[in-house]
């Protein structure tokens, strides 16, 4: 009989999930249905340290809870089943964030998210970034380890791609006022250009007719 506890125990340790939890009932999957767009995740990096913290937004805790799963990193959370749930010194890497079920009758996942927590970019504060934020180098996270020199050259080529494209588009948008202008004054311009027109000819033909007289006489 020992040996037959023995061999059976492990199974039974292995079936209790089972045997306790079942999928979410359907009254179940619509409440969360209607309250799913509250569980918002929020998260802000620490300059000095390059840590993360966490705000998981948790509107019905007693039902339903939070599952943090790092792809290269292993992090100790404690979810709350009372109030939202606040993860600190969590380090950039991505994480598989879901909401699951937490009563006896539903643990089933109910809402999946990737978050993707990049590193702190410590050149996004350098004065060289001032006036163009928006490129990938000057912003306040960034992923790929590269040296200084590498940074102030790609900025610079940065730099002079903008100032090249801002001045094609100066002349575009001058080129597209010229011909608002001719055509809010179509009539105008006809009359100048064909007097500019007659006057070249008349100067022309003047031209001609005092070179001939010239060969006349």
């Amino acid at each position: 009989m020992k040996k037959f506890n023995y061999f059976i125990t492990p199974f039974i340790i292995l079936l209790l999930p089972i045997i306790t939890y079942a999928s979410c009932s359907e009254e179940e999957l619509k409440h969360f249905e209607r309250i799913k767009e509250k569980y918002k995740i929020e998260y802000n990096i620490d300059k000095e340290t390059g840590y993360y913290t966490l705000i998981l937004h948790n509107p019905d805790p007693t039902k339903y809870t939070y599952e943090i799963k790092g792809l290269n990193t292993s992090i100790d959370c404690d979810i709350s089943t009372t109030t939202d749930s606040k993860c600190t010194y969590i380090p950039p890497d991505g994480y598989s964030i879901n909401v699951i079920g937490n009563t006896e009758t539903c643990n089933s996942i109910l809402k999946r998210s990737f978050l993707r927590l990049q590193k702190y970019n410590k050149y996004s504060e350098d004065p060289i970034c001032n006036g163009i934020e928006e490129f990938v180098l000057c912003q306040e996270t960034y992923d790929k380890e590269i040296d200084y020199e590498t940074f102030v050259s790609r900025v610079n080529i940065y730099k002079e791609q903008k100032s090249n494209k801002n001045n094609n588009n100066k002349k575009i948008i001058d080129i597209k006022k010229i011909k608002e202008y001719i055509e809010d004054n179509l009539y105008e311009v006809i009359v100048i250009a064909t007097f500019v027109v007659l006057v070249i000819i008349t100067i022309i033909i003047t031209i001609i007719n005092t070179k001939k007289s010239r060969r006349l006489e």
